[in-house]
């Protein structure tokens, strides 16, 4: 039971706290982690993990967040599923047709917008490295691209 004596008692409902014990208790504390932030990264919702794991969503998050390993480890499986969003969205860009554009469109905004809440660092409109040069922004380009092309400026 040490494992949730740093949680607050009022953070967590103490009707939530049994579960996730036995379930500590049985599997160990780095497999429920491993398996939270594996699941996480692949893009499952956190409470739908862990309400397959029988536990409520409420006791987990105050586990993780009352150990800084659990919240690193918590940090870097939200920056794993920002980065498969972003490639995902990528791939979205690259299939889209002509009939599916706006739904691609869609998609591609929703991607890249929850990637850059999971990591601004790498995704949001500030951050990125500095070798990709890019705005971070996807433009989808249905037909052929032609060169050089007149430039009509509207002012």
């Amino acid at each position: 039971m040490s494992s949730l004596a740093a949680v607050p008692q009022p953070a967590v409902p103490q009707s939530a706290v049994p579960p996730l014990l036995a379930l500590i208790e049985r599997d160990g504390e780095m497999v429920v982690m491993d398996n939270y932030c594996r699941r996480v990264s692949e893009g499952e919702n956190p409470a739908d993990i862990v309400n397959s794991m029988g536990v409520n969503w409420w006791a987990m998050r105050g586990w993780i967040e009352a150990d800084p390993n659990r919240m690193e480890m918590a940090a870097l499986a939200k920056r794993c599923l920002a980065d498969k969003m972003a490639w995902d969205a990528m791939k979205e860009a690259d299939n889209a047709g002509v009939e599916t554009v706006e739904v691609s469109r869609l998609k591609i905004g929703t991607k890249q917008w929850m990637a850059s809440r999971l990591n601004r660092k790498e995704w949001g409109k500030d951050g990125g490295d500095s070798s990709g040069g890019g705005s971070g922004k996807i433009t989808i380009v249905i037909g052929d691209v032609m060169s050089n092309a007149e430039v009509i400026e509207h002012g």
